[in-house]
């Protein structure tokens, strides 16, 4: 179960779309039983609309630097991340994506489908992946059969725009280090984990609008101020209080 699709990491030009997919319906009763049942909009869900749902959903994986989603068409579905992170982005010129922010699992990309609207973001894989994909038409019908999906689809859609918010206020710190400390800290909520794979130093330096040598020199700073351990090149372990101390003393 696969998507493939050309590379369309931040900063590249985007060629092609994610295509050939190769998937098939979920067996009823999985959702209970996945990791991400917790935070998804499908939980919860009445007995016969588990079943109901459990029909409709593919499960697919996906490769780092896939494009899930393209900005301004309308998505057929909605594709909820279970594993993996994605960038939520905007399409300069040249046909080049702008991150805005780095988004992980109970994301859903394609939301605007949902309200019959083009989509305002584009969305690309961070990491590697598996998502789960249900048409944007079967939610719809399933929120008029049950209350608690039109309440999840309502929640995950204000996560989304918090999450969003949270990202351009850590993008418009004034100093380089603030916005590498505030983004260390969203990426442990994104992957509700104080252990954080770090994306390349040219990736987070395209979504913060530096360059890598100022983002090596960040987590330099920030492991000497105790607000980091590192743990190899790409994984760093985050430290709340010394690292939400630092940032308080920070314009």
């Amino acid at each position: 179960m696969k998507i493939t699709g050309g590379d369309a990491s931040p900063g590249a030009a985007v060629e092609k779309v994610v295509a050939g997919l190769d998937a098939s319906p979920l067996p009823p009763g999985k959702c209970s039983n996945c990791a991400s049942y917790g935070i998804c909009i499908m939980k919860d869900l009445s007995p016969e609309a588990s079943v109901e749902a459990g029909l409709l959903i593919e499960e697919h994986s996906f490769r780092k630097g896939d494009l899930l989603l393209r900005e301004g068409e309308h998505a057929s579905h909605l594709r909820v991340i279970k594993v993996g992170t994605v960038y939520l982005g905007r399409i300069g010129s040249g046909g080049r994506i702008n991150p805005v922010g780095i988004f992980g699992q109970g994301t859903i990309v394609g939301m605007c489908g949902y309200f019959g609207q083009p989509n305002q973001l584009a969305a690309v894989a961070a990491t590697s992946g598996r998502c789960c994909e249900i048409s944007a038409h079967a939610v719809a019908s399933l929120a008029r059969k049950d209350q608690k999906v039109w309440d999840q689809i309502g929640q995950a859609y204000c996560d989304t725009i918090g999450l969003l918010a949270k990202w351009t206020v850590a993008i418009r710190r004034p100093h380089i280090a603030g916005r590498v400390a505030s983004s260390l800290r969203l990426l442990s909520e994104v992957h509700r984990s104080l252990t954080v794979p770090l994306p390349s130093h040219m990736a987070l330096a395209h979504l913060l609008g530096t360059t890598r040598e100022s983002v090596a020199r960040a987590l330099a700073l920030l492991e000497v101020e105790g607000c980091i351990t590192r743990q190899g090149g790409r994984v760093c372990a985050v430290m709340p209080a010394p690292l939400a101390q630092w940032l308080s003393r920070q314009p």
